[in-house]
């Protein structure tokens, strides 16, 4: 942590010059001070980063400010020179759903469905948020996983999420931009302490830190233990992940996940659940719940199971995750193969890798159509010449309900790959 100087954008520079190469860097701004000097501190490296630098705004419509909000931001970019774009939304919970959760489940879609290829997404979140979440998850019994909190950069959608400030207290950003005489928007909300995070923040934290003057320090630095060995956990589930999942389709299999020691086998569960959508959200019995039917079905009964937004189905001795609502239309889409193609609504993401070891004829530079099924097409089987797909399917066991958005990858309009079930012969 570092609390003991202040707040420098060159600071920064360490962190950025880590990554994987990126396209460019995407701030998630609210106008509050945080993401502001987030902007402000991206904008005076912008030199050095020699990268594409843009701003989101998420309107969420839920206070009477928050087109001022929208309006200032927009002020804000215009003066910095950096592109903005607003994406309103329509905050809508789910059952059991607090508003704060619906809000930030929305925002995180929005945010995702912005994101280009190879894009890192910033967040503002500093120390003294990484402390309440700690806080929050400890009050809620959480584990491992919980209590590491927010990591500094993850995986999201098809690019990347980085939260840069979590070594800096919120003071320390204030510092920072009354520095440069920059203002921010105070939203009223932060003061309502019936939000449990503000009632943390007001009420609680300032009573620790008056007792014990160290208590932040030491609450973030139990964070980053707990992040370690949450490392140690998804290293090994991955692990289990490439054993146990079909690459590309995702399904777990059932017996392979069943032959894992009880704790591995949840340890693999709660990975599996969050692979690419990290926003999923379960509880320690909910995760036993969907394992207990898991065995007593003995992994080959059929059961519907519902998590934060998903279908948990087992068919046919696999498991499959899927978006709850009507299944989403797949549109045309072209793939080139030097990234991964990601359908964030069908829960898909395909590696070029898993392409090239399939139709080793394959190179980066290509391009393929991925469309789902119009009808009639037709495959050639080996041996048993052409067969319909719509009867191939059947036979495969694909799901009923998978059908209909079930990729379909083309060249040069020819079928040449229904992921996970079949690849054309070599030509």
């Amino acid at each position: 942590m570092s609390a003991d100087r202040a707040f420098d954008p060159e600071s920064l520079l360490e962190t950025f010059q880590s990554l994987p190469i990126v396209t460019g860097y995407c701030v998630a701004l609210s106008g509050g001070a945080d993401s502001v000097a987030l902007l402000v501190a991206l904008v005076e490296l912008r030199p050095r980063l020699a990268k594409s630098l843009r701003a989101i705004h998420v309107h969420h419509g839920l206070q009477q400010e928050a087109d001022g909000w929208t309006t200032f931001c927009e002020q804000l970019c215009r003066d910095q020179d950096v592109p903005l774009e607003v994406r309103r939304i329509d905050v809508k919970q789910q059952r059991g759903e607090s508003l704060e959760a619906a809000a930030r489940r929305e925002r995180y879609d929005a945010l995702a469905a912005s994101l280009h290829s190879d894009e890192v997404l910033l967040t503002a979140h500093h120390c003294d948020d990484q402390v309440e979440t700690l806080l929050l998850h400890l009050l809620k019994g959480a584990g491992t996983d919980g209590l590491a909190a927010m990591p500094v950069k993850r995986p999201f959608y098809q690019g990347l999420l980085l939260r840069p400030l979590l070594q800096y207290r919120r003071s320390q950003l204030i510092a920072f931009l009354e520095s440069r005489n920059l203002r921010w928007i105070d939203d009223p909300s932060n003061q309502d302490t019936s939000f449990d995070r503000n009632y943390l923040r007001h009420n609680i934290i300032p009573g620790l830190t008056s007792r014990w003057p160290g208590a932040v320090s030491c609450m973030f630095r139990s964070a980053e233990l707990q992040s370690s060995q949450r490392q140690l956990s998804d290293d090994l589930a991955s692990i289990d992940l490439a054993s146990t999942a079909d690459p590309l389709t995702g399904a777990l299999a059932s017996p392979k996940l069943l032959s894992l020691g009880d704790e591995r086998r949840l340890n693999l569960l709660r990975f599996w659940l969050r692979h690419h959508q990290p926003s999923i959200r379960l509880s320690r019995k909910q995760l036993q719940t969907l394992d207990h039917q898991i065995r007593v079905s003995e992994g080959k009964g059929g059961f519907l199971f519902q998590v934060d937004g998903n279908n948990i189905r087992q068919f046919q001795g696999r498991l499959f995750k899927d978006r709850l609502g009507k299944s989403p239309e797949l549109a045309v889409t072209i793939w080139r193969l030097d990234r991964p193609l990601v359908i964030e609504a069908l829960n898909l993401w395909l590696e070029p890798s898993q392409l090239f070891r399939a139709i080793p004829r394959l190179k980066s530079t290509d391009m393929l159509k991925v469309r789902a099924r119009q009808g009639g097409e037709m495959l050639e089987i080996p041996g048993r010449g052409h067969r319909s797909l719509k009867r191939l399917l059947q036979e495969w066991g694909v799901p009923e309900w998978k059908r209909s958005t079930l990729p379909l990858l083309w060249k040069d309009d020819r079928l040449i790959c229904v992921p996970g079930y079949w690849v054309a012969a070599t030509r």
